[in-house]
């Protein structure tokens, strides 16, 4: 399914959470409005100290629910920065890119990157405004060709380079993009997003030799175990002999 036209996925557990605080919100402002033990002339005439009452049941039954942990108070899969592969089986390996997470275009919870586990990675950062942006067609094309052999192409909308990264959703509707992209944000940096973040903590495999994405359309080739296994240049196209040797070598692995 195209990332640029999904319906926002919400967790059940943080819609039951937004539920539970409304509730909560709702009784605390009737508590708060009606002094115990004081008459009041809401409703059908008025409970007075049994409305008072009722609230602070409601209150205490809310928060009870909340404590306890049937409403989770912490989003799908953790947050943007990490998420520890919270929800994963089995958990992934300590300090895999499959414990990171991050959030997809016109989605609000974060989408954990084990997710993909077992699947080969072509990741890169995406822009909608750049000169090398018509590199998505050979990308798509990437995905059309090995998806079913286990291939999976991910793009990461960034301004880094030029307040390049445009209007994502317009440029997967130009170049039919039917792989997981995600919202704009750093890939380079102190606040790098989290797969970026992990890359330039990392020796690049080659053969670009910065682990840093130097321009937009930096190209990373993860393995099927979560290892980096090929970075290239930004001018290096993506349907190029050596790029798509690296690919169907990972894949038969």
């Amino acid at each position: 399914m195209k990332a640029w036209n999904r319906v926002p996925r919400v967790s059940v557990t943080k819609v039951a959470q937004v539920a539970a605080l409304a509730v909560l919100a709702a009784a605390c402002s009737k508590s708060d409005a009606t002094p115990a033990g004081a008459a009041t002339t809401s409703g059908a005439g008025g409970a007075g100290a049994a409305d008072t009452a009722s609230s602070s049941t409601q209150v205490a039954s809310v928060q009870s629910v909340v404590s306890s942990g049937a409403v989770s108070t912490a989003g799908a899969g953790g947050s943007g920065a990490g998420g520890g592969g919270a929800g994963c089986d089995p958990a992934p390996a300590k300090g895999s890119i499959y414990e990171l997470t991050d959030t997809q275009l016109g989605e609000i919870a974060p989408t954990t990157m084990c997710t993909y586990a077992g699947k080969v990675l072509f990741i890169f950062n995406a822009a909608e405004l750049c000169g090398y942006t018509p590199q998505t067609t050979a990308i798509q094309a990437i995905q059309a060709k090995y998806e079913a052999q286990g291939l999976t192409v991910l793009g990461f909308y960034s301004d880094d380079f030029g307040n390049q990264g445009g209007v994502p959703a317009t440029c997967n509707a130009k170049y039919g993009i039917t792989f997981d992209t995600f919202d704009i944000a750093p890939v380079k940096g102190a606040n790098a997003r989290p797969v970026f973040a992990w890359f330039g903590k990392q020796t690049s495999p080659g053969p670009e030799k910065t682990a840093e994405p130097q321009w937009n359309f930096s190209k990373y080739l993860v393995a099927r175990n979560g290892t980096w296994a090929k970075h290239w240049s930004v001018p290096t196209l993506p349907d190029a002999k050596e790029v798509t040797d690296a690919i169907e070598a990972e894949l038969a692995k």
